[in-house]
């Protein structure tokens, strides 16, 4: 895959997984659930931090 962006005139980089996941609209997505379920609202925010708070970038990252 890197070879073939490279070839393209493009490339991959590091990037933190909660840089790469707001990106994608976490943030917005987790809303939107705690929208149409507000009972749930707490378990969808945890959920976010966990897989795309500021301390999952020090261990998990990702190629973009």
């Amino acid at each position: 895959m890197a070879r073939s962006a490279r070839a393209a005139g493009g490339g991959l980089r590091p990037i933190d997984q909660g840089d790469f996941l707001r990106e994608i609209g976490i943030d917005t997505r987790a809303k939107a659930l705690s929208d149409r379920s507000p009972d749930r609202a707490d378990e969808f925010e945890q959920a976010r931090k966990r897989v795309a708070g500021k301390d999952v970038g020090e261990m998990a990252r990702c190629s973009r």
